[in-house]
């Protein structure tokens, strides 16, 4: 449907705070007092859940104190939610279960629903949301839901004969839903969803844990979580919350228009009582009771702009809402919200455990300051019994920070200045170990457990593989690896018995059987750059080539090579020649809103799918990034928003106009036209195409995830042998 639908949802998000912990544990029971194996029992709003076990029995660990929702689910039986405090002691507590009217009548019908197609679209957009994590989410088991249909009152009503499971790939989770209540009032332009999930978490590979890491705390921030945690701590208008009165009723259409009036004092609006902050639902003036939340990072002049700003209202439906010390809200079931919270739905729900602080991180540590304004990391790195692993690499991602761990598993790195960086440990045997490091105004003690490779251990080697058809693969994946520019031919792989290969043949029906390449180094891969004086000490954790598409990811370490007095004149001169143009000299030009200066002008350019196609030049719309793209996180990060490129499937054309030299890039991708008015022989050009809505960039350049865009053109053939470390400075 095209009509504008006002979206209700449930707040049953929570927060919570690590201190000492308790357990519940109890017995599933029917109405006659037979135990019932099996029934799934969680806390709902968490990862807390488990299943009944041959006796009936049941435990949860791991609670802090607090008060708690129980749901308890088993098919044929009508689900138990129970509210629960814990209180410096373990809870016990028996469940009982009646059974399911609608299961004992249920009558199976077999015949085809023409609606159930509209139906189910419905219910996905009005549960799952229409945030840009909703594309990401999928539901497992639909077959679950069934749909019943009010003409009269043209009313859309589901239900479900188990936990409806959903998928979210964006996020990294599986949520199991119990879902109580869902109807959509088409008639009044509601929709209420109430239900009780909990979460597991996905399994995937350390590039994908570092993105579901960067997802889960850009839907974290500004979410109804981050709003009352930040509430119950007195941070909200540090942390960038505005606060205003709104109409008691919510307005019919779905947008949100800011009242024209000052913010609220947060705190005359939530009160502390016994140390709990209590939300006052009632107003002296004529406005009402209903709150409008305003999120933003920093301050801004009133009236806000709505394409700017996360907007939500809370709709109180009790005289009063109690918000805990740790941001939880008691009950949950008293308020509804509209706007930016209704609209991200289950495709942005985290569980309670997940935690996120706006404001960097800092670890206690006993080392002194290195150099005046930098710090240290420090640490152990030791295998899963604690015993120390000497010879360990340690090193800062993209940079020439890196050392090895000592006799006794020791580390140091020191010299580093305040920010955010990635700090990689690996030793052959064990898996990659990566973190997220903020270093504020003091050095970080981190310690570092490596897990044993369970793969490397079942590795049995296979001489299948030809020498000559190893040598044919090796040199296609070095010259991938490598690139196509001109400081590629002075470029060599040292150790290429380290890349390990697999070649496989896929074949399915109809089509020309295809061949995929997959390689990866369980060792750093060096090569020897001397175009540049670099040494990269390169991990490669995953390469596929199939069908003329090439995808790889490492993390690498530089180290400076030493040379005569020319030498090191030409690679600064290299150095410099490569950076200008870059993608890192790019986005360190978006980040502090350059580009022009800098050289760079951009185009939006319409979707092309055969790259070969030639590109009109009255096709090319020159475009500027409008600056609310651009999302502050701290001084050296920020987040860009894509989606509304992606929406529009618009790739952007990219033309660095900064030296006098033709383009390295010399396959399909040139068959492109310049505009009219620039000589192609003179200019860089590359093209980006958005893969992720949201991606980070930071002061240095730095993207992330670094798949988040696909790179065509003089980009896209620039890569280990154009590599500069993250801190490379431009010399004047």
């Amino acid at each position: 449907m095209k009509n504008l639908l006002l979206i209700l949802f449930l707040l049953t998000t929570l927060a919570a705070k690590a201190q000492e912990t308790y357990s519940i544990t109890g017995t599933v029971t029917d109405e006659k007092g037979e135990t019932l194996p099996g029934a799934t029992v969680f806390i709902a709003n968490t990862q807390k859940a488990t299943t009944a076990n041959s006796e009936g029995k049941f435990i949860l660990n791991g609670l802090q104190p607090g008060t708690y929702e129980l749901a308890v689910n088993m098919i044929g039986f009508n689900s138990h939610i129970q509210t629960f405090s814990i209180n410096q002691k373990p809870v016990n507590i028996t469940v009982k279960l009646s059974v399911s009217v609608t299961a004992l009548n249920a009558v199976t019908i077999n015949g085809y629903d023409p609606n159930r197609r509209n139906y189910m679209a419905q219910f996905v957009q009005n549960f799952i949301g229409s945030s840009p994590n909703a594309g990401q989410c999928k539901i497992l088991n639909p077959e679950v839901i069934s749909f019943q249909f009010n003409k009269e009152n043209n009313v859309l009503t589901a239900n479900a004969s188990d936990l409806v499971i959903v998928e979210n790939d964006a996020l990294g989770y599986t949520i199991k839903y119990l879902l109580t209540e869902f109807n959509i009032d088409w008639k009044n332009k509601i929709a209420v969803n109430v239900g009780y999930p909990y979460f597991e978490e996905l399994k995937g590979t350390w590039v994908q844990q570092r993105q579901w890491e960067n997802n889960r705390k850009i839907a974290y921030l500004g979410s109804s979580r981050h709003f009352f945690k930040a509430v119950a701590t007195n941070t909200a208008e540090a942390e960038g919350y505005y606060v205003y009165r709104s109409p008691a009723k919510p307005t019919s259409g779905g947008f949100l228009s800011l009242p024209k009036t000052e913010p609220l004092n947060i705190n005359s609006v939530f009160i502390t009582e016994n140390k709990s902050k209590l939300l006052l639902t009632h107003s002296n003036d004529s406005t009402g009771s209903a709150l409008c939340i305003v999120y933003t990072q920093k301050p801004v002049p009133v009236p806000l702009s709505f394409p700017d700003k996360q907007i939500s209202t809370i709709y109180p439906l009790a005289d009063s809402i109690r918000i805990d010390t740790d941001g939880r809200v008691l009950p949950t079931k008293n308020f509804l919200t509209t706007g930016y919270w209704a609209r991200g739905k289950m495709a942005n729900l985290t569980p309670l455990e997940y935690f996120f602080d706006p404001k960097p991180a800092q670890k206690a540590a006993v080392i002194t300051e290195t150099v005046e304004g930098t710090y240290s990391i420090t640490g152990t790195v030791t295998d899963e019994k604690g015993e120390t692993l000497p010879g360990t690499t340690v090193f800062i991602a993209n940079t020439q920070k890196a050392t090895s761990a000592d006799s006794e598993g020791k580390f140091i790195l020191d010299g580093l200045q305040p920010g955010t960086y990635d700090l990689d440990v690996k030793m052959l045997g064990f898996n990659l170990y990566t973190e997220q490091v903020a270093i504020g105004n003091a050095p970080v003690v981190l310690n570092v457990v490596l897990k044993t490779n369970s793969i490397l251990l079942k590795t049995v080697n296979i001489s299948g593989m030809s020498k000559e058809t190893r040598e044919r693969l090796l040199k296609s994946i070095t010259q991938s690896l490598l690139g196509y520019s001109a400081n590629a031919d002075k470029c060599k792989l040292l150790n290429p018995d380290a890349v390990n290969i697999n070649f496989k043949v896929e074949k399915t029906a109809g089509a020309i059987p295809q061949g995929i390449t997959e390689a990866s180094s369980d060792e750093f891969l060096i090569i020897e750059n001397k175009a540049l004086g670099y040494n990269l000490h390169y991990l490669l954790t995953g390469y596929t080539e199939y069908f003329g598409t090439l995808t790889y990811i490492g993390t690498l370490y530089f180290e400076e090579m030493k040379g005569s007095k020319s030498e090191e004149e030409r690679w600064k001169k290299n150095r410099k020649a490569t950076y200008e143009g870059s993608i890192t000299h790019f986005f360190r030009a978006a980040f502090s809103n350059t580009l022009d200066e800098q050289k760079f002008s951009i185009y939006k350019l319409p979707y092309i799918r055969h790259y070969q196609s030639k590109v009109k030049a009255q096709d090319l719309q020159p475009y500027k990034i409008p600056a609310h793209m651009f999302t502050e996180v701290d001084a050296n990060t920020r987040l860009l928003n894509l989606s509304s490129l992606r929406e529009d499937t618009t790739q952007l054309y990219v033309v660095y106009t900064g030296k006098n030299v033709p383009s390295d890039f010399t396959t399909s991708v040139a068959n492109i036209t310049m505009p009219f008015k620039i000589p192609a022989k003179l200019q860089q050009v590359s093209i980006i195409r958005p893969m992720d809505n949201t991606i980070i960039v930071e002061k240095n350049g730095n993207i992330s995830p670094p798949d988040g865009i696909l790179r065509l053109g003089y980009w896209s053939w620039c890569r280990a042998a154009d590599f500069l470390p993250s801190d490379y400075v431009v010399p004047f």
